[in-house]
């Protein structure tokens, strides 16, 4: 049993180490594209096609990430409880990137709904 759990210890502690490892290459990563004159803060989408929305066509909408505050993310999540939805892992949660994305940008979740699927994966 003690051999098990020490082997258990040690996978897990390679797992980490590996994960760690990772961490510092995306990091350096996204060092280097900053450098390069990356912009991390905002995000534009273009439509392949122009959607229009109540009467209002968009060609783009771009999404302001530096807006977004702690109160956004709870506000999401309270949102969601009520629809009986609970984001186990929101970076994988639809419903959360969703409402990340009304609230850093120019679009409301009504106008979201009636994006082409395919424009929104």
């Amino acid at each position: 049993m003690d051999n098990e759990k020490n082997t258990n210890t040690q996978d897990t502690d390679k797992n980490i180490e590996k994960s760690a490892k990772e961490a510092s290459k995306l990091l350096e990563l996204i060092r280097e594209l900053k450098k390069a004159g990356e912009n991390f803060n905002t995000y534009t989408h273009l439509f392949a096609e122009p959607f229009t929305y109540e009467g209002k066509t968009h060609e783009k909408l771009t999404f302001d990430w530096t807006v977004l505050t702690g109160k956004d993310s709870l506000s999401i999540e309270v949102e969601m409880a009520k629809e009986g939805r609970i984001p186990i892992n929101a970076a994988h949660s639809g419903a959360y990137l969703a409402g990340m994305a009304v609230s850093a940008g120019s679009v409301n979740t009504s106008m979201e709904s009636q994006i082409s699927y395919w424009e929104a994966i």
